[in-house]
């Protein structure tokens, strides 16, 4: 099964409730990699609030996202 992102719900600081399409829900903190490369927009918190879901994962304008495996994979389940 290929893993999509199917809810997204923001959290306190930059935490994610993620929902997938196999049913599981996640949540995944994006906090250790916000000083990655071009990830380092995210330490704006209103631009961490424009994440939406774009092709079956969380993005940001368009621009740049996280892989739906990394995200599920590195994932706290709830």
């Amino acid at each position: 099964m290929i893993l999509h992102v199917t809810s997204l719900e923001r959290l306190d600081g930059y935490k994610v409730r993620l929902g997938f399409n196999n049913g599981e829900t996640r949540v995944f903190d994006y906090e250790p990699h916000i000083n990655d490369g071009i990830f380092v927009k995210l330490k704006n918190p209103v631009y961490f609030t424009r994440a939406n879901i774009e092709h079956g994962t969380v993005a940001w304008d368009g621009s740049f996202d996280f892989a739906p495996e990394f995200l599920y994979e590195n994932g706290v389940p709830v």
